[in-house]
Parts: C-alpha cells; sequence; structure tokens
C-alpha cells in the first residue's frame, strides 16, 4: 500500500528528536499493520529502529517496565506466564498492584530517557488531560 498522504519520515537517535507526538504521526518498526490500508491521517513516520532499543529478550523477567530516574513507568510489559495472575484481577485485592508488589523484584527495568513513560493514564480523561485536550465532543 502506498501512503501518498506522508510528508516527512523521521529516523530519530533520541526521543527528544521525536518532539511532542501529533496525532498525525504513526510509529515505523518493520512489519507494521498501517500499510495495509489507506492512512489518510498521517503526515509523518518516525521509524524507531534508529533508537539503539535493544531486540525483546527473552529473561526470567515476569515483567518489563520503563524507568525514568529510577521510577516505575508505564506500559507494564507481562510474560504469558502472569496470565492466570491477570484473570483473577479484584480491587478487592489491590489488583494489579498485587501483581507488581509480587514480582517487583525480579521486574526488567529499561531505563527510558523522557519523563513521558511516567505519566499514569488510567482513564480516557487522564488521556486527554495529559494532552492538554478536552475529549471529543465536550467542548
Amino acid at each position: 500500500m502506498d501512503l501518498h498522504s506522508i510528508e516527512e519520515y523521521l529516523r530519530p537517535t533520541t526521543m527528544a528528536e521525536v518532539g511532542d507526538w501529533q496525532s498525525d504521526r504513526a510509529w515505523l518498526a518493520g512489519g507494521t499493520w498501517f500499510f495495509t490500508e489507506a492512512q489518510l491521517d498521517l503526515k509523518k513516520l518516525v521509524n524507531i529502529t534508529g533508537l539503539g532499543w535493544t531486540s525483546v529478550e527473552v529473561t526470567e523477567a515476569g515483567l518489563t517496565a520503563p524507568s525514568y530516574n529510577q521510577k516505575m513507568g508505564h506500559p507494564l510489559l507481562f510474560c504469558r506466564l502472569i496470565l492466570p495472575d491477570l484473570w483473577h484481577i479484584e480491587e478487592a485485592n489491590q489488583g494489579l498492584r498485587a501483581i507488581v508488589t509480587r514480582f517487583y523484584p525480579s521486574i526488567r527495568f529499561v531505563e527510558w530517557d523522557s519523563a513521558e513513560v511516567l505519566q499514569d493514564l488510567n482513564s480516557p480523561a487522564a488521556y486527554w488531560q495529559s494532552k492538554g485536550e478536552s475529549p471529543p465532543g465536550t467542548k
């Protein structure tokens, strides 16, 4: 599929070069789904291969988490072996917090160069607030 709307192609070596994320951008990382159909709203592709990230590694860690200045961020990546624990999440038993606490000693932290990973976006309202915008239809 040709993407005729693309005006710019970035190959950053740091996240700082990416700048503030805009809705007209898409991450490019090898085989990506947006080549399967027209993407008329996209104007810029950001190729992450120049960022020097390591490939996914199989480790003993049940969880992998980004971190910034030694603070755990989001999103968390869960090993499939933790799925049974995730199926039994209930707020009455501390939910996800209990799982993170249980597996904390084995979490694999990946240091990030941006505090953006510390944003906690647990609701649509928090997402829109992080963008400095109002949710669609609420102006």
